[in-house]
């Protein structure tokens, strides 16, 4: 099982959270899905998914959602890319 943390810059309530939660469940080997303030934690089989498809129905359900949503995703993600080429840095 892997663990994935994805921090929003808000937290998801009421219809966004109930869309995003119907969104994850739809991929077969997601077990636990938890809201921790701004953040969304997934527990999730490894040998049957990847961060790759989480990423995609997140966007999936952003689109669902809204705009602004998908934009907060985004910046997650380019902060999180970057992040992982500092370290790959730091590592030389």
């Amino acid at each position: 099982m892997k663990q994935r943390r994805f921090a929003l810059d808000k937290a998801v309530f009421g219809m966004q959270r109930d869309g995003l939660m119907m969104i994850l469940n739809q991929l077969s080997s997601v077990r636990i899905i938890c809201f921790e303030g701004n953040k969304v934690v997934i527990v999730y089989n490894l040998d049957k998914v990847n961060a790759t498809q989480i990423e995609l129905a997140l966007f999936k359900a952003g689109a669902l959602m809204n705009s602004v949503w998908i934009e907060r995703l985004k910046r997650y993600l380019v902060h999180n890319i970057e992040k992982r080429e500092h370290n790959k840095l730091a590592d030389y």
